[in-house]
């Protein structure tokens, strides 16, 4: 018998009140969040990848960025660099030797997962610095210029769009993950929702503060050593390990079989001190 959702939660609001938070109930209230009637989809997406379920924030995110790094690699595997002069501008031989038709006509799955939802999952700075616009005027221009036919995205032929999604498609400046400014808003978010419905004291809000750089670690750490099936059968491990003296998370992809190890995540947390219970 599974315990009820609002139990798991007091019990990890207690341990939270206390300092105390062990691993076996911090994932256990990630999955129960998924009972609350609010948005936390960062959170609430974790626990759905915790609870073995398929699909959710988690996977969508770590397809996303497989998929960019395989295409990547598949580019790369077939340029010919016997055909590089001497002097030449690397980005400008690449650009030379590949195939733009691609973009024309998208199928929806791949455009929503990389053009649409995948967005999200690159800096804001790649778009200034690469693109020279705003996120959001990216986003207009995407939605403006392609169209949804018969389960394919079609671009209406300008060729301004090219360097933009081809930018994108290429791009390996992901934003972290997890994101630990998200994991705050989202807490500020559900101990706004508790305060409301069921009496949370303010306190919450204090305790969360206190403990955030550690609660981060610790979320961190449950992924260690979890795996990701991703959609072509390959699968992605997830590792913890140290980045300069600190806590962080790594994720080993293996599109064609290649392994490419991605840091994806760094806490505040010295790598020796992130234990949890």
């Amino acid at each position: 018998m599974r315990d009820d959702p609002g139990e798991i939660i007091s019990r990890f609001l207690g341990q939270l009140e206390s300092g105390s938070v062990t691993s076996v109930l911090f994932r256990q209230f990630l999955i129960a969040l998924s009972a609350l009637p609010l948005e936390l989809p960062l959170l609430q997406g974790i626990g759905t990848f915790f609870s073995g379920e398929k699909g959710g924030f988690v996977l969508r995110n770590m397809e996303s960025r497989y998929r960019r790094i395989a295409f990547v690699q598949q580019t790369l595997g077939k340029i010919d660099f016997s055909k590089a002069k001497l002097g030449s501008n690397f980005e400008d031989f690449i650009f030379e030797q590949s195939d733009f038709s691609m973009y024309e006509k998208i199928d929806a799955e791949t455009f929503t997962l990389l053009f649409i939802d995948g967005l999200d999952d690159l800096r804001d700075d790649f778009y200034t610095n690469m693109l020279s616009r705003e996120k959001r005027e990216i986003q207009k221009i995407i939605s403006a210029r392609y169209k949804l036919m018969n389960g394919f995205y079609v671009s209406d032929g300008n060729p301004f769009l090219i360097p933009i999604m081809r930018s994108i498609h290429t791009s390996l400046d992901f934003v972290p993950f997890p994101n630990q400014r998200q994991v705050r808003n989202e807490f500020e978010t559900l101990f706004a929702f508790l305060q409301k419905n069921a009496g949370l004291p303010d306190v919450f809000f204090q305790h969360f503060a206190r403990e955030e750089d550690d609660l981060f670690c610790s979320l961190l750490s449950l992924f260690d050593k979890t795996d990701v099936l991703q959609n072509d059968g390959m699968t992605s491990r997830f590792f913890l390990a140290e980045e300069k003296g600190k806590t962080a998370l790594f994720v080993v992809f293996n599109p064609g079989g290649k392994a490419f190890t991605k840091l994806t995540a760094v806490s505040k947390v010295p790598y020796e001190a992130c234990v949890l219970e």
